[in-house]
Parts: C-alpha cells; structure tokens; sequence
C-alpha cells in the first residue's frame, strides 16, 4: 500500500500546492479540481482525503487502516458521489446532507463528487448552504471536466485546482498500451483503455479509407452501417479520422511524431490523394462530427461527407 498522492504520475504543482496547505492545515473546504477525464483527478481527491484522516502523518501514510479503506472506497469517514445517469440528483444531494450532519466519525469527514459539473440545478442550489458554511472538518472536493458547468455561485466558495492532459511519457507509466493507442488518447488513460478495446474498431476506420482510395465515391459509407448505429462509436470513428488526417497533414510538412505510425502506406497515399486540400478535409471531419453531436441523422451527414469528397481526387 502508498499514499495514493505518491502514485499520482504528474500533477505535481497541484499536489505541492495541496500538500502545502495541509502541512500549515490552511486547505481550503472545498476544493474543486478541473481537467480532463482520466488524467487522475479522483486519486488525487483520494490522496487529499487520506492526508486529511489519516491520524499517523499529516499528509497521510498510506499504511493505516483509514488510509486504506479509502483507497479502497469503503472508508466511513468518505463519501463518493457520482451521476446516476446523466445527472447527479436532488436524492444524491439530500444524502450528502445527511451524511455530513452525522457527528463523531473521525478525524474529518470528506464528500467526494465526481463529476461535479453534472450536478442538475436543484442539487447543486440545496448544497450551496452546506459549501458555504460547512460543519467543521468537512471537506468537499468537487471534481469536473469544465468549470464552466459548475454554477457561479459553486465556484465561487472553491479553490479551483486545474489539471492538464498527462505528457505521453507520463501515460506510458500507467498504461501498457500500444504506441498508437498511447498516441491517440491524449494524456487520458480512459481513452487509452477504452481504445484497448477498439483495435477491430480502428482498423475498420481506417480501412474506409482504403476503400475510398479505390473507390473515390460516396457508396464507401456503406461499410459504415454498424458502427453508425451507436453514436459514440460514430463519435470515436470521427476522432480517429481527425487524427488520421492530423498525420497526413504532418507527412506533408516533414514533421514525425504520428498517431497512426503502423498505417504510414495509408497516410502516405491520402497525402497524394488529397494534395493540398489537407486542411479542408480536416475541416470537414471537424464538421463532421459536429452534425454528429447534434443529432443529425449519420448516415445521410456521412454520406453528405464522402459526397464533398469525391471531387478531391486528382
């Protein structure tokens, strides 16, 4: 066992921040920690709140039994709260009240929620009297991808912590990956495991694209009819293209540093396909996905897509 802040890779202006705020024990009630999924938030909250029960070491020790109930999620003293569904409920809220209003469990007590900015208003609005003045030594952590989708008046009574995407050195120590899936994800050990499911997925991807190669006409979105029936998986079919069309644009400055480096035929081929047109075919993929997002039906938007395509070939 260990202090989960010591196996936090990165981050560590924000954990030198915190963990110097607990040595002078001047750490704020409530924190909010902002950045992309998968990047370690939750450990870190995790990290923050053993410091802040352990009795052995005011950073917390990693080795009592406090320390590891919770980092084993089973801690009385913490409370973990998440979307059910889309949304973190009024139900949820009104738990959180209740848990807090109970006295004599510890040292402190801390409410951890995850995904903050998912909170609908009626929760968030019956919480905000409890952030402003909470019982003594409770603590909230208050995690999200965008504090944009925390109410003012949440953010307001936080100390916001901003966490960026992990270098792909730094995710390379947490994830055993392949160097395309370590490439593609983004300094996001989620994306990367979720891409470690999707090998099939990537190469039928790209495999729409050798067969435009060929083809040069819009019936190759034809090959796309199941994988459209899912919006996410259409949404990760656009992304892979992005980033695909991302390599292409990098073959045709000279640079390195490729996503999709076991398919260099591929980028290579498209490269003289589409000649200079690069830029406006990464436009479209962009556009692309933004119908997707909103809703459009798929199959006409990548039709619509493949259609504006076939007037590329040289």
């Amino acid at each position: 066992m260990a202090r989960c802040l010591d196996r936090l890779v990165g981050h560590d202006k924000q954990v030198a921040q915190l963990e110097s705020a607990l040595k002078r024990q001047r750490l704020a009630m409530t924190l909010l920690f902002v950045g992309p999924s998968g990047v370690g938030k939750k450990l870190c909250a995790q990290g923050v709140a053993q410091a802040l029960i352990c009795t052995e070491n005011p950073l917390g020790c990693g080795q009592c039994a406090s320390c590891r109930r919770i980092e084993q999620n089973q801690s009385e003293s913490v409370l973990y709260v998440e979307p059910e569904g889309l949304q973190i409920k009024m139900e949820q809220a009104r738990q959180i009240i209740r848990f807090i209003s109970v006295r004599g469990l510890g040292q402190a007590r801390v409410v951890i929620i995850d995904r903050a900015d998912l909170m609908n208003p009626q929760a968030a609005n019956s919480l905000l009297k409890s952030l402003e003045e909470p019982p003594e030594d409770t603590y909230f952590i208050l995690i999200a991808n965008s504090v944009s989708g925390i109410l003012p008046t949440i953010r307001s009574r936080s100390q916001v912590l901003r966490f960026g995407a992990l270098s792909t050195s730094q995710l390379r120590r947490v994830s055993s990956a392949d160097d395309w899936i370590i490439e593609a994800a983004q300094g996001r050990a989620d994306v990367a495991m979720q891409l470690e499911q999707m090998t099939e997925f990537r190469d039928q991807a790209l495999g729409v694209w050798r067969q435009w190669l060929v083809q040069r006409n819009h019936s190759v979105v034809n090959a796309l009819n199941d994988p459209l029936k899912d919006k996410e998986k259409t949404l990760m079919l656009t992304r892979l293209w992005q980033q695909l069309i991302r390599d292409v644009h990098f073959m045709k400055k000279g640079q390195s540093g490729f996503i999709h480096g076991d398919h260099l035929g591929l980028i290579r081929e498209l490269g003289e396909a589409l000649d200079g047109r690069v830029g406006w075919v990464g436009q479209l993929v962009l556009d692309l996905e933004k119908s997707i997002l909103s809703n459009a039906e798929r199959s006409l938007a990548f039709e619509d897509f493949f259609i504006q395509l076939e007037g590329t070939a040289n």
